[in-house]
């Protein structure tokens, strides 16, 4: 048997990055997985090995619970969450406009629990489930110039302990992934926002390891968090950012 096999996974903005990476490995591991996202590449080029997938923004409650009902109706069960979509905006806490705090709040942290909240209703129907939320180093260990984006991701760190606390009774472990520099779309034009060469040295000043992660490694985090080797984990907040949040 595989890592998941058999369980029915959704996951979150796997059109491109962390979450597509996570949608592969985890269809690798044997889960019928749900890809969603509101780019439509998620249905022109699904990931690999994918079930189904779902053109939705997670930050509408009426595409989320067409979602949820998709799953239900389609799959019958929903075993697995993972919360990869994502959302960066710039701007120091008092340069921040309202328009880019709503937006990281919207999509980081209203998306987030909308679509856990969806998630958790099938769950406690069956007392089993497991919900990953991929947050960020930033929610941790906050990036200057980044104050909305930090701010939405300790947001995304605090929902999930939330989470744990008041759902363990019911058989449903939350856990959250905080990863670092990870080589993504996203992330790339994040630095070429910031005027930031990718290979320049002051990236990984405060990095032990001293190179960009990999979203596959950030997938092989999720997939331990979502298995059944991870049941006695639960409200953890895994950094897997090269030492960045050490302190």
């Amino acid at each position: 048997m595989t890592a998941l096999d058999k369980l029915v996974a959704v996951v979150t903005g796997a059109a491109s990055g962390i979450g597509r990476a996570v949608a592969e490995r985890f269809a690798e591991e044997g889960a019928c997985v749900v890809a969603v996202d509101r780019a439509r590449e998620v249905l022109d080029a699904r990931p690999r090995g994918a079930a189904d997938a779902l053109l939705s923004d997670v930050t509408d409650p009426g595409q989320v619970a067409a979602v949820a009902d998709h799953v239900e109706r389609e799959l019958g069960r929903w075993d697995v969450l993972v919360n990869a979509a994502g959302a960066v905006v710039f701007g120091r806490a008092g340069e921040t406009t309202e328009e880019d705090w709503e937006l990281a709040f919207d999509v980081n942290a209203r998306g987030t629990w909308l679509m856990c909240r969806a998630a958790l209703a099938a769950m406690v129907s069956r007392r089993s489930g497991a919900i990953v939320n991929v947050a960020s180093g930033a929610g941790v260990r906050p990036i200057e110039g980044l104050a909305a984006y930090s701010a939405s991701k300790a947001a995304v760190i605090s929902l999930t302990r939330s989470i744990a606390i008041e759902y363990g009774a019911d058989g449903i472990r939350a856990n959250c992934i905080c990863p670092g520099m990870v080589d993504t779309p996203m992330n790339r034009a994040a630095l070429r926002r910031r005027g930031v060469p990718p290979d320049s040295d002051e990236l990984f000043a405060t990095y032990a390891i001293k190179r960009i992660g990999r979203v596959e490694e950030i997938a092989a985090a999720a997939l331990f968090l979502a298995s059944p080797e991870a049941s006695f984990v639960t409200g953890a907040t895994l950094a897997v950012d090269a030492g960045r949040t050490l302190h």
